[in-house]
């Protein structure tokens, strides 16, 4: 088949969601309601087997995923047991022409065809969102956008499935090194692979050699994925930190704030000392996913006491002159946050994009600050 992007041997990162289906016919009205937006009477798994890039889809995904990753689709065995009794309530309560009956029946097919196996494979569009309110037989709160999805004539079954993942009780399992090869040799085995996933290997580029001379080539290198905030921490924001901090000052971590000797409940990542002033500083994998932060960093500014309960000056407290502004960082830059608002800046448009840090140096990011932070 065509490929649905360019071939261009992109790295990825990888995670199978599992499908479920609602346990009760309340659940079911819900879920059909919620789909209206592609089509009349469907299923969740019929938006993605009707999957129109214009439809917005959004799906269940881990807070890391951003575009050109890859998320793998797994129906769950338990799908067809709970269509199959709830397909046999609505029939007694609403009989067998109610359009809730009909679907449900429909469910109990798609049930038979992909029940218990790996149906589906999906093109991420765009970073992983946090979005309240979804449908019950959602699990989770983050959901990133899908760009295309590919069906496999052959899905695969859990028992192949098993010779490389083990289906996790949640609804997210991620996918590393060879277990991702694993599953797309399987699938390959019986059907021709879309060219998003054909075209793609794993990333698995070690961060175990960064240092301070090229921490720029290897942190923000476009392909550079973090999948935990602590990786973001050691490998990025450590290092450039140091490059901007006032010379011969501490870089603070964990650090209690206070204002008028009361704690805040607010514990910051950093803070680092700038042209004489403490400024916090918040890691976090993908403001997108983080609907809270500015509550957050508000317990973090115009503070007049710190108490770092890491490294350098741990446990003592500290009187700082109090500040406006937070510096905030997650996988796709550099951010400020100032009097409770983000700074010429939004979530997923940062004001130093990471990959352009390659060509910044930290006497710039410096300079930047202490004009920022005024």
């Amino acid at each position: 088949m065509t490929p649905a992007h360019p071939a261009d041997d992109r790295l990825v990162q990888a995670a199978i969601t599992s499908i479920s289906f609602p346990t009760t016919l309340d659940a079911v009205e819900q879920m059909v309601e919620q789909n209206e937006y592609v089509g009349e009477g469907l299923t969740d798994l019929d938006t993605l087997l009707e999957f129109s890039p214009p439809s917005g889809t959004m799906w269940s995904a881990p807070r890391w995923m951003t575009e050109v990753d890859i998320l793998f689709f797994y129906h769950t065995k338990t799908a067809r047991v709970r269509a199959t009794s709830l397909h046999r309530s609505a029939e007694q309560s609403y009989g067998s022409q109610n359009r809730i009956t009909r679907v449900l029946a429909h469910a109990v097919q798609l049930a038979d065809l992909y029940g218990g196996n790996l149906f589906a494979c999906a093109c991420v569009a765009g970073a992983a969102e946090y979005q309240a309110g979804q449908p019950s037989h959602f699990d989770g709160r983050f959901f990133a956008p899908l760009a295309d999805v590919y069906i496999f004539p052959s899905p695969l079954p859990a028992e192949r499935l098993a010779e490389y993942v083990k289906i996790g009780q949640g609804t997210i399992t991620p996918l590393y090194g060879p277990q991702f090869d694993g599953v797309r040799r399987l699938l390959a085995e019986h059907n021709t692979l879309p060219g998003f996933l054909h075209q793609t290997r794993l990333n698995q580029q070690s961060f175990r050699s960064v240092g301070e001379t090229n921490w720029r080539q290897v942190a923000c290198a476009p392909e550079a994925r973090f999948i935990h905030e602590v990786q973001l921490r050691a490998y990025l924001l450590d290092y450039m930190l140091d490059e901007i901090k006032d010379p011969g000052t501490p870089l603070l971590a964990e650090c209690h704030c206070l204002r008028n000797a009361v704690k805040t409940g607010g514990i910051s990542d950093y803070f680092v000392r700038v042209g004489g002033r403490w400024i916090p500083v918040e890691a976090k994998l993908n403001l997108l996913a983080e609907p809270n932060l500015l509550a957050q960093v508000a317990r973090y500014v115009n503070v007049d006491e710190i108490v770092p309960t890491l490294g350098a000056g741990r446990d003592t407290r500290r009187s700082v002159k109090p500040s406006g502004v937070c510096l905030v960082v997650d996988q796709s830059g550099i951010y400020l946050v100032r009097d409770g608002a983000y700074s010429d800046c939004n979530p997923g448009k940062p004001i130093w994009r990471r990959e352009g840090l390659r060509g910044v140096t930290g006497a710039q990011l410096r300079n930047w600050l202490l004009t920022a932070a005024v």
